[in-house]
């Protein structure tokens, strides 16, 4: 017989109410055994009695990790380190200000984290300007340029030349050499395109030829812009269309150099008209015509 929830406990509430055990067995149903076996698991549950731990953090700790995130900007890591030992030209910077200086402390960074999050003081501070995310308006309001190489195959390098539209995501030009174009070759490579769509602008890298480069634009009337120093967020999204097409065509021409006789331009019309692009999530050249 498989005993109920509610059994079990009154079994428990009649013994300790002092009911004879056999009394109670043959009430319920069941051998004396089992009563027994029922009444002692009850108590196996029981929560037992346990010494009241000493609170590590008292008012006093929690004022000095306050005090050390306050006065040097620390994180729970180096909180932690100084509350256990700090040297002495800060203990005596802190004395100076006021603070009532604690040592030899252990507490974990989870423990301390837990302070500065009551205080609403975890974390660090931005000091950066947040980077927002920007994307054109409309196809041909600007064009982002850049290359790739060298790419050694069967011993010989190659580079490629990638540009494409900000709105769209349409792979413009990917064009492959088999030498480090100049400024004039890249210029000559894409001026049919500015010539047919007239883009805008143009970004490309803060690069020594800038100047070279931007007088060949204001011929075709263009605008060029440039990427800031050391913010590759600036052309994220030809940054992106580099890494697609190395990872998908240019890597693999390694293992299937075949494909340099005139693949590329295969590639290039799947990658705008057949293949998904989840940052726009559409095909580039739907958006783009």
């Amino acid at each position: 017989m498989r005993l109920t929830t509610e059994l079990r406990n009154l079994i428990g509430k009649s013994i300790d109410r002092g009911i004879n055990k056999s009394w109670v067995a043959k009430v319920i149903g069941v051998t004396r055994r089992t009563v027994y076996k029922w009444n002692k698991r009850r108590k196996q549950l029981n929560d037992k009695k346990r010494e009241l731990k000493k609170e590590k953090i008292t008012i006093k700790v929690e004022l000095f990790i306050l005090a050390l995130r306050n006065t040097f900007k620390w994180g729970s890591g180096r909180i932690k380190q100084g509350l256990f030992c700090l040297p002495k030209f800060m203990r005596d910077k802190l004395k100076e200000l006021g603070v009532n200086i604690i040592q030899g402390i252990k507490l974990s960074r989870t423990s301390i984290n837990e302070v500065l999050q009551k205080h609403k003081i975890n974390g660090y501070e931005k000091k950066y300007k947040k980077w927002h995310f920007f994307r054109a308006k409309s196809p041909n309001e600007l064009w982002q340029l850049d290359n790739k190489g060298p790419v050694k195959i069967q011993g010989k390098k190659y580079y490629f030349v990638i540009c494409i539209d900000d709105y769209s995501r349409d792979l413009l030009l990917f064009s492959q050499l088999d030498h480090c174009p100049n400024v004039k070759e890249i210029y000559n490579l894409l001026k049919p395109m500015i010539t047919k769509h007239k883009p805008e602008k143009i970004l490309t890298d803060n690069n020594p030829f800038k100047e070279e480069w931007d007088n060949l634009l204001k011929e075709s009337e263009v605008e060029s812009v440039h990427a800031h120093p050391y913010y590759p967020q600036d052309k994220g999204k030809v940054e992106r269309a580099i890494r697609n097409v190395a990872e998908e065509f240019i890597y693999l021409i390694i293992q299937f150099p075949e494909w340099l006789n005139g693949q590329i331009k295969e590639y290039q019309k799947w990658y705008n008209e057949k293949r998904f692009h989840n940052g726009i999530m559409d095909f580039p050249t739907r958006l783009y015509t």
